[in-house]
């Protein structure tokens, strides 16, 4: 491995989140701090040395986006999820979540319908809200220690129904996250089909959140929707980002890649009323991270791999109350709790105050999420050893004092 994953380095006094903010978020003291979805890991050199060359610039007015920029993405999209995708496809957001943001605002009228897939990434809901959109939620279902979709009541969605009680279907887009969060499915290439399908039956745009893509555990392969038929080109928005890989979050730069003219007109001209395009520093990052980033997302896979291998086995050993369940992408896992037996507000309360690591709780991804946590895995494993210790001491005592 080139990158040495395992190396400590100290984040308070940057203005960290994660790290400065989590006490203050959490209303506690002392916290380990394993929930926000960025790593503890030092960037690329190529992006740190890329943003040094423009900073040496000494001025930071309007910019666009250079010709190489566009290349290193083709290339990159080509290269990694075999898609081969044009320059004119190409919009640059602040952010996955400005970038969906534009696009409910752009597509779906006040008071039509969103689907989503619950337990699922907390903003969605908030951006199709704010939109005046209302959230349908397509369920994802638990079977056994895995979660897969339920294409039937997706379908049903869909379906204008009558008699008393009965409603006209105003579903006019779905989001799709994948790999998903918080859950870390990596949906395989026939559950994309399907959901494409019935999306596109239905002419429901398709809004996929990509972001996680290049976090694949234990030789798991991503597929891209769009890249599996020239009809899911034309109905789809992906978004994808350096900002989870890369560790890069902070400086709110994404990719949106819509092939359909007319949907990226309709697109951009939103973008341009007020909601901001990347910042200069932003698109050098970008750039760097995806010309040079191939052996730092190989090291990043294993090093993840292997902090998920002890945290599980840690925990199927000594903590029978608790479930891991195996994500196959990203660094964070979702851990079911609920044979502690505790309501929602009484387990993240115990995650505080007794366990004192914070995560991100449960019940924030949907109603499903409740009795479940999220754990940030894209640490030092010396982080993740602390973390499982602090567990199981509070567990044990927990225990105790039955």
């Amino acid at each position: 491995m080139k990158y040495n994953f395992d190396e400590h380095i100290n984040r308070y006094g940057t203005y960290s989140s994660k790290w400065d903010g989590v006490d203050s978020n959490f209303n506690g003291n002392d916290l380990l701090p394993m929930w926000v979805a960025d790593t503890d890991f030092r960037v690329p050199h190529e992006v740190v040395e890329e943003i040094k060359k423009r900073l040496e610039h000494p001025i930071f007015g309007y910019t666009l986006p250079e010709d190489e920029l566009y290349e290193v993405i083709i290339k990159y999209v080509k290269d990694m999820y075999d898609w081969d995708i044009k320059k004119e496809w190409i919009l640059f957001t602040n952010g996955v979540v400005a970038a969906c943001h534009i696009a409910v605002r752009s597509f779906v009228n006040p008071g039509d319908e969103v689907m989503i897939q619950s337990p699922v990434y907390y903003p969605f809901q908030k951006l199709i809200k704010a939109n005046g959109a209302i959230v349908v939620d397509n369920k994802l279902v638990r079977n056994e220690d895995q979660y897969y979709m339920d294409f039937n009541d997706m379908r049903s969605l869909f379906k204008t129904t009558i008699g008393f009680g009965g409603k006209i279907a105003r579903l006019k887009a779905a989001i799709l996250c994948n790999p998903h969060n918080p859950i870390g499915r990596v949906w395989t290439e026939e559950e994309i089909r399907e959901y494409a399908e019935i999306c596109m039956e239905n002419d429901a745009l398709i809004i996929s959140d990509d972001i996680h893509c290049d976090l694949l555990l234990n030789d798991n392969k991503h597929t891209m929707l769009a890249a599996l038929d020239k009809r899911y080109e034309q109905n789809s928005i992906t978004i994808i980002a350096p900002s989870k890989t890369f560790n890069t979050a902070g400086l709110k730069g994404a990719v949106t890649i819509i092939p359909n003219e007319k949907i990226r007109e309709d697109f951009a001209y939103t973008q341009m009323a007020g909601y901001n395009s990347p910042n200069i520093l932003s698109l050098a990052a970008l750039k760097a991270a995806y010309k040079y980033g191939k052996q730092y997302i190989e090291d990043i896979n294993n090093h993840v791999s292997n902090n998920l291998e002890y945290f599980t086995n840690y925990i199927n050993e000594n903590i029978p109350e608790l479930t891991v369940i195996q994500p196959e992408g990203t660094y964070l896992v979702w851990v079911d709790m609920k044979g502690l037996g505790m309501e929602t507000e009484e387990l993240n309360k115990f995650m505080i105050d007794k366990v004192k690591v914070a995560t991100d709780f449960g019940n924030v991804f949907g109603e499903e999420g409740a009795g479940y946590q999220r754990f940030n895995l894209g640490c030092t494993l010396d982080t993740v050893k602390e973390c499982l210790n602090r567990l199981d001491l509070a567990i044990s005592e927990w225990r105790n004092n039955r």
